[in-house]
């Protein structure tokens, strides 16, 4: 079963409140004062891509569909009677008739305790059936997993910046930006083939125009070394401008850049498949 939503309590910063996402999202913006705990917000986003439900160290909740395989590893076909009885097998008699209904759960001091929905949307009283059923939707809550699990999530600080930068073989893209305009400069002037400039050139440019439409126009990038401090830099051609140093705009356009190299060229570095990305926005 995959979880819906997901939210916990007992993290050093949220001992006492609960704390997680209402739902899984394709696009997941925190917005929050400083000190308000986003950051380790991400951590916990960062370790359910990571971890399964089971081995996460505090109490936790969630909802979820019963889905069908889930529901025939506990309620099978072909096999009849033992502790929760029937007149056929339980699948027929049990499993069946909670596909596609909804659970809310939570695992607590008190163990798991959930909650299902009848036909009707109304809550089924779980209390109310016998040991082996509960034990066995129990079962199914502990091996339910989010959605995120198993991708791979790229963070951008709050503070982060695009500045010019000495040449280094190592590609690297810190959470502050840092590595940003000597990936650039490695994909447009490499002879390797594996570092494609179209990437650059193509992809980058094409969704950064996408992205700031008649407010800008952009028809080329290029990367120039300062000499003097033997440091490059990343230059936006203009139409009406000519080349543009990205040091003389704003952060805006900055970040945007710096999202885009993680959306898109990053995941080629790493060879990470980029449908598995997870980037989480701070405001």
């Amino acid at each position: 079963m995959i979880a819906d939503s997901f939210k916990f309590k007992g993290h050093p910063c949220f001992k006492n409140e609960w704390s997680g996402f209402d739902a899984f999202k394709p696009i997941t913006v925190i917005i929050g004062r400083n000190n308000t705990g986003k950051s380790q917000l991400l951590d916990v986003l960062d370790l359910l891509t990571k971890t399964e439900l089971s081995a996460i160290p505090y109490e936790i909740e969630g909802t979820g569909i019963l889905d069908r395989e889930s529901l025939l590893k506990e309620f099978p076909e072909r096999q009849w009677g033992g502790d929760i009885g029937g007149s056929g097998d339980h699948w027929k008699d049990h499993g069946r008739l909670l596909e596609g209904r909804g659970i809310e759960w939570r695992r607590g001091v008190r163990g798991i305790e959930f909650t299902v929905k009848n036909e009707n949307g109304d809550r089924t009283p779980t209390n109310q059936w016998n040991v082996a059923y509960r034990r066995r939707l129990s079962s199914i809550v502990t091996g339910t997993k989010v959605r995120i699990l198993g991708r791979f999530v790229r963070r951008l600080l709050a503070d982060r910046d695009m500045q010019p930068e000495p040449e280094n073989r190592k590609l690297e893209l810190s959470t502050d930006g840092t590595g940003g305009t000597n990936i650039i400069r490695r994909f447009i002037n490499s002879s390797d083939a594996a570092m494609r400039e179209e990437l650059i050139q193509k992809d980058l440019l094409t969704a950064l125009q996408v992205i700031f439409g008649e407010d800008a126009r952009f028809n080329g990038i290029e990367v120039r070394e300062d000499e003097d401090n033997e440091k490059w830099e990343v230059y936006l051609r203009e139409p009406s401008k000519g080349l543009v140093p990205l040091r003389s705009s704003g952060s805006g356009l900055k970040t945007v850049i710096l999202v885009l190299l993680n959306l898109l060229i990053v995941p080629e570095l790493e060879s990470q498949d980029k449908s598995k990305l997870v980037l989480p926005g701070i405001l």
